[in-house]
């Protein structure tokens, strides 16, 4: 998840009950990035395959392909992994969880994915924090709603030959009033 030389996002005593969640959200990260390799085109997904294209470890590779298995989104077919859906979400796993939860999933799938990108591949990554109101919050939210199903929908017709992450993320970062 992060590099060597790179202090975790969040650190949390091992073994209790927060670890183990962010452990969880961690392990969906991972497995959100296998899950999509699966979906390549030109791409024969064996686990070692996938953890030279991902640039994970092997072991990493096996855990989310687990992970995935047990979630019943992948099925084995002749020791290769098929997706059972295009679209996966994570969220709606074992319990439901809390805003602090969900934020704690975002920060470690975006660190994830802000870490996995190279300066030599094309990206691109808007950001800032400007004085606004509730009314342009939920404009915004529902402008990044739209973004995101315009994406899904235009993955779904493309040629498929990369993997690509994306975060978007608004909220209020100001103290509440009062």
């Amino acid at each position: 998840m992060t590099s060597k030389n790179e202090k975790p996002a969040i650190d949390l005593p091992e073994g209790s009950e927060d670890s183990k969640k962010m452990n969880l959200f961690a392990k969906m990260a991972l497995a959100r990035k296998v899950h999509s390799s699966l979906q390549l085109n030109k791409f024969k997904p064996t686990p070692p395959n996938i953890a030279e294209k991902m640039g994970l470890t092997l072991n990493e590779v096996q855990s989310s392909l687990s992970f995935l298995e047990e979630l019943n989104v992948i099925q084995w077919e002749n020791s290769i992994p098929k997706v059972t859906s295009e679209r996966v979400s994570f969220l709606t796993t074992a319990q439901k969880r809390t805003k602090q939860e969900r934020l704690a999933d975002n920060r470690i799938f975006t660190h994830q994915f802000l870490n996995d990108l190279s300066h030599k591949d094309r990206y691109v990554f808007f950001n800032g924090t400007l004085a606004a109101d509730d009314d342009v919050f939920w404009e915004l939210n529902k402008k990044i709603e739209d973004l995101q199903e315009w994406f899904i929908e235009a993955a779904k017709n493309s040629k498929k030959t990369k993997v690509m992450g994306y975060s978007f993320t608004a909220g209020t970062v100001s103290k509440p009033e009062g």
